[in-house]
């Protein structure tokens, strides 16, 4: 409950400060997210260190640290392996869930294989335009002009967002 009241007067503080226009209902679905994370037993799924909400943020809580981010602003997200050495000889691979977001802060976060594909699989149903893989082109783009390539993402999700939604 503490945490949830600091969380919401640290988000009014920064919507004072930046004068957003978007303003109460903002408040009401981060406050509901954050109870929800604090009461619920079965807390939401966790990626990269985020609570992952199922009305579109991405919630950080914990005693010291609050922060959230709207699911709008992801990018491109994507797994690597990372192989480590000594002296020469591998040692082990570590896989990684990376996940960019449009202010140009990256999230990422060790996880076993499968962990990474249960990830994935959940950032692909509440983010679905955004950019999932890795390749060199994507990178190129990301980090010549992440502004036109957050453009692009941005189009894609208004063109989603036109969709009707088809449930199974």
């Amino acid at each position: 409950m503490f945490s949830c009241r600091l969380g919401l007067t640290y988000l009014r503080i920064l919507e004072r400060k930046k004068r957003a226009k978007e303003g109460v209902e903002q408040f009401q679905a981060v406050a509901n997210a954050i109870q929800t994370i604090e009461h619920n037993p079965r807390n939401p799924t966790k990626v990269a260190g985020y609570y992952v909400t199922q009305d579109g943020w991405l919630i950080k809580n914990s005693i010291l640290t609050f922060d959230f981010v709207p699911t709008s602003s992801i990018c491109w997200v994507y797994a690597e392996k990372i192989k480590h050495s000594i002296n020469f000889i591998p040692t082990y691979t570590e896989r990684v869930l990376v996940v960019k977001l449009e202010s140009g802060k990256t999230l990422r976060e060790s996880y076993r294989k499968k962990a990474i594909d249960e990830r994935l699989g959940l950032l692909r149903e509440v983010a679905p335009w955004a950019m999932f893989g890795y390749n060199e082109q994507l990178e190129d783009a990301w980090r010549k002009d992440r502004e036109a390539f957050a453009v692009e993402v941005d189009r894609r999700h208004r063109t989603l967002a036109g969709r009707p939604r088809v449930d199974s």
